[in-house]
């Protein structure tokens, strides 16, 4: 793994228990995912926002912005981000499971 993506997986331990919203089921994350073009360069960029679910506002701040470098990335982060997600949905989740209620 290269150092910038280790910054994009490391980042998401702090940025998504911030941004989880616990559902009966799991949770929840409000994502904005912006795709740019340099206007120097042509290269296209993508970038990962997460909403902080007590204040409503975007959690990015100087230093923790989730860049991706290249369109096939964009993949490849969703995949991490599910890594990270999953065992929050198992820890965070409002119903237990077995819960015929949950639809």
């Amino acid at each position: 793994m290269q150092e910038s993506d280790y910054k994009v997986v490391r980042l998401l331990d702090e940025l998504l228990p911030r941004a989880a919203t616990p559902q009966k089921a799991g949770v929840s994350f409000d994502i904005r995912l912006y795709l740019s073009e340099d206007s120097n360069s042509g290269d296209l960029w993508a970038s990962v926002s997460f909403i902080d679910r007590s204040t409503g506002k975007l959690l990015k701040q100087e230093g923790n912005s989730l860049p991706i470098d290249q369109p096939g990335a964009v993949g490849w982060f969703f995949d991490r981000l599910a890594e990270k997600g999953f065992p929050l949905a198992l820890q965070m989740r409002t119903a237990p499971r077995g819960d015929s209620t949950l639809d």
